[in-house]
């Protein structure tokens, strides 16, 4: 399903390319328009979160918390692999300086 270049077989979504290449082509065509898309949700998302909370570092806390959340999720998803103390620790301190700014006035 996933493929890293070493591991031989260059394929994304059943598709099988001859070349890295075009692999990478095929890559950046299936990912742009989710990115694009990505990236509008994060600005709305950034201008709908000042008008509400009127004060950008809440919601850079926010963000910086549900992109260690999705990274945790995509390497326990993609690579079977177990979060490190380290990162569970680092998530758990985004959490609670999220509950300490909503909390402390």
């Amino acid at each position: 399903m996933y493929m890293g270049k070493s591991e031989g077989s260059l394929s994304i979504l059943g598709m099988n390319f001859n070349s890295y290449y075009t692999y990478a082509c095929a890559a950046v065509l299936i990912a742009t328009p989710l990115l694009t898309f990505a990236n509008y949700g994060m600005a709305v998302g950034f201008h709908q979160g000042v008008k509400l909370h009127e004060k950008i570092w809440m919601v850079m806390i926010i963000f910086i918390l549900a992109q260690l959340i999705a990274a945790l999720l995509s390497a326990v998803i993609l690579y079977q692999e177990v979060p490190s103390k380290g990162t569970l620790v680092g998530i758990a301190f985004a959490f609670a300086g999220l509950i300490i700014s909503n909390l402390w006035k």
